[in-house]
């Protein structure tokens, strides 16, 4: 699905944490606070977490919609995918399947090999998400989430052969891009860039 012409994706940084905040508080049952994810997202390339956000009109400006974090784990050549949310009057437009697939194609762009995710067992319209981008069951923690006693779904799927122009489908405004080996952009450029030398 094809995003409408006025969206944009960007890397979120210490300036968007309040906004990000604000989304997983509507979106699941505990978050962090901004000052937590301004610290977070202020990491630079020793960050722990990492997050793309969607950007979408909303009144005379744009907001964030969407979100998908994660973290890289390249000794392992692994990316551990966290949390994808979309605000709820942007469901069903492929917000989280655009994120998620530029994430993917970010991290088959560093060579890494698989990507892990979790998810709840209740959680259909995740669930048929990831079976349609190709992950797979490999465990399933029985009555893990406390509250609803769902089982927690262990999926993964493998990244090798992924196509990198993922990447660059997207609208992106490039800022505060300064280099950074995760800005999907410049991943996917250099991996294309790398199977034609």
């Amino acid at each position: 699905m094809r995003l409408p012409d006025e969206h944009s994706i960007e890397r979120l940084t210490r300036k968007d944490a309040e906004a990000l905040s604000s989304l997983e508080a509507e979106c699941f049952s505990t978050c962090f606070s901004p000052e937590q994810y301004a610290v977070i997202l202020d990491a630079g390339e020793n960050a722990p977490l990492r997050a793309f956000g969607l950007f979408g009109p909303d009144g005379g400006g744009k907001s964030l919609v969407a979100y998908v974090s994660f973290a890289l784990h390249p000794a392992a050549g692994e990316v551990e995918i966290y949390n994808i949310a979309t605000r709820a009057g942007h469901r069903r437009r492929g917000c989280a399947e655009e994120l998620l697939k530029l994430v993917l194609s970010a991290a088959a762009a560093l060579n890494l090999k698989k990507a892990l995710l979790e998810v709840r067992s209740g959680n259909a319209p995740a669930l048929a998400l990831y079976k349609a981008l190709g992950f797979t069951l490999t465990g399933r923690r029985k009555g893990y989430y406390a509250q609803s006693g769902e089982d927690a779904l262990l999926l993964e799927r493998a990244l090798c052969g992924l196509c990198p122009e993922r990447a660059t489908s997207a609208r992106f405004n490039p800022q505060p891009s300064t280099g950074n080996r995760m800005d999907a952009v410049s991943c996917a450029n250099s991996h294309r860039t790398a199977k034609e030398v």
